[in-house]
């Protein structure tokens, strides 16, 4: 819709089986696809 603005809500941050951090929804979208795996412990205000 024009005139709107998506704002983002904080992003987890989640700590991948390698033990790098990563954003908890890119977290959970690339996990089907290179096989992460991870918690997310941590929001980003």
């Amino acid at each position: 819709m024009p005139g709107t603005e998506e704002i983002d809500p904080p992003r987890p941050v989640c700590v991948t089986v390698d033990g790098m951090k990563r954003e908890g929804h890119l977290m959970a979208r690339r996990r089907a696809d290179d096989g992460w795996r991870g918690l997310c412990l941590l929001e980003v205000e």
